[in-house]
């Protein structure tokens, strides 16, 4: 008995040595994520004269902020599929000088979200340029999966590297099943800021573990780590989510925050060109060579287990991402962690010489960064210039006229219609609202977003009779529902217009 004391003792002070001179180790930068969350921050679409390159999906996020602001609730006055803790930051952020605050926000996000990248790398690695090219790399994938920010994912990264964090400690038995308490609470908060991400993120951790649980004949501590989990989970979960039930929101919040599983399809051909668009991100992101460094795996406990976790969650957001409803590679944002961790270990293999599928070669000459960059053939920097310039330039260039358009008809409606009257858009975009001062006819902002679900189309048709606003704006490139459009024909009058896209109708 003593002797068992003996060695319990000396594994916790084996731990802490092991902590104490990781923290001496370990000098986190402070410049490098300064100037890339200042960027990052600064481009986002909350940046007012940036609102223009908005998505579908940061423009109702940004009408959410101001919704809140005048007192209306999600999941009852706007459709929403984040968590409450989400539209509590964005309420907060918007709560002085427009969404001012908001960009101090992202700022504060990213920047501790890079920190703690930093520090995650270092002990997968235990070298500091490694560490420094990882963190590079991390914001790298922010800025081209998620450019313009805004997105509930990029409000989760420092709770969700924590969970990597916790898992790194588990990993090595560290802490035993006790972190698991943590590591349930850190689910919690994910959950509560978007649903999507931390089930996926949190769903593909389970399996694994309980992949590697079972191999290893240890189901009954796979059970304990669950239910301490699942504990963990409960005790930040209840009293968060009971906001939406005080409210009398909970059955909205439960179906809308759970839209992104609703809208999976399995349709066969129709699927295989995202599927296609998806790889080939996917494919610029190392992935390959991260399935050939699998074989090549450090041989230590770090990289056994996170690079095959690495490649499952690479591989999983592809898949979901491929079956989603709606078309936007901001779909694979919930892949972060997974693309971030094969790239720590392919930085790692680079920094020690060994080129994936080519002789091993020293080349301390040059930049890991550049030696990676090099190494793909320059695939990264030309993925990220198309998925942040093309994007941009069909929304400046390849929309030109049609913004004129728009512009024409804001101008019309801030002119002739009263401050209480109400709108609707059909338009792929969705700044139509606070951009004229009214509120929108319908919880769907947008036939461009969300109608994938039928439930949704029924919803928007019954709301457009019911409210039946003075003004719908109509673009002729998005198709209309049938319901709809009988409603236009007998409840509305076009008005004559010189547009050539845009139509403009006015109740009778």
């Amino acid at each position: 008995m003593e002797q068992h004391a003996k060695s319990r003792w000396e594994r916790r002070s084996k731990h802490r040595i092991s902590h104490d001179d990781l923290k001496e180790d370990i000098h986190l930068p402070f410049v490098s994520p300064l100037i890339w969350s200042f960027l990052l921050a600064f481009f986002s679409v909350a940046n007012p004269f940036l609102i223009n390159v908005a998505t579908n999906l940061q423009e109702q996020i940004l009408y959410a902020a101001w919704a809140l602001q005048q007192g209306q609730l999600p999941y009852a006055d706007f459709y929403g599929t984040a968590g409450i803790l989400f539209y509590g930051l964005i309420w907060l952020g918007s709560s002085y000088q427009g969404t001012i605050l908001l960009i101090g926000l992202q700022f504060l996000v990213l920047y501790v979200s890079g920190r703690k990248a930093f520090a995650l790398a270092h002990r997968l690695s235990g070298k500091a340029e490694v560490a420094g090219a990882s963190t590079h790399f991390f914001y790298f994938l922010i800025l081209i999966l998620g450019f313009g920010g805004l997105y509930p994912l990029l409000f989760t990264l420092p709770f969700l590297l924590l969970a990597c964090n916790l898992l790194l400690d588990l990993s090595q038995d560290e802490e035993a099943n006790k972190g698991f308490f943590k590591y349930g609470a850190l689910a919690a908060v994910v959950v509560m800021i978007d649903p999507f991400t931390g089930l996926f993120f949190y769903g593909v951790n389970f399996l694994y573990l309980f992949y590697r649980n079972l191999r290893a004949k240890k189901s009954a501590r796979g059970l304990s780590q669950l239910l301490a989990a699942l504990i963990g989970f409960s005790l930040v979960f209840y009293p968060l989510g009971y906001i939406t039930v005080w409210n009398g929101t909970f059955g909205q919040a439960l179906n809308q925050t759970s839209y992104m599983w609703q809208s999976l399809r399995f349709e066969g051909l129709s699927q295989l060109q995202p599927a296609l668009f998806y790889f080939l991100v996917v494919l610029g992101l190392g992935l390959p060579m991260g399935l050939i460094g699998l074989s090549q795996a450090p041989r230590t406990e770090k990289g056994l287990f996170f690079l095959p976790l690495g490649i499952l969650g690479s591989l999983g957001i592809w898949l979901v991402a491929s079956t989603q409803g709606e078309f936007a590679f901001h779909q694979l944002l919930p892949g972060i962690p997974y693309f971030w961790l094969l790239q720590v270990f392919i930085f790692d293999r680079i920094q020690s010489g060994v080129q994936y599928g080519r002789h091993q070669k020293m080349r301390k000459e040059t930049s890991l960064f550049r030696r990676y960059v090099t190494n793909l053939f320059y695939l990264p920097l030309l993925l990220g210039a198309v998925l942040v310039f093309l994007p941009l330039g069909v929304r400046v260039i390849g929309e030109r006229a049609l913004n004129a358009e728009r512009q024409n008809v804001l101008a019309y409606l801030q002119q002739e219609s009263n401050r209480s009257d109400i709108i609707y858009a059909w338009d792929s975009r969705a700044n139509w609202y606070q951009a004229s001062g009214k509120w929108s006819a319908s919880a769907l902002l947008s036939p461009a977003y969300y109608l994938y679900l039928p439930e949704n189309q029924l919803r928007l048709a019954n709301d457009l009779e019911s409210v039946r606003p003075r003004y719908m704006v109509v673009n002729s490139n998005q198709p209309l529902l049938e319901d709809v459009e009988k409603e236009l024909a007998t409840t509305y009058t076009e008005l004559e217009t010189e547009l050539q896209t845009l139509k403009l109708y006015e109740r009778k």
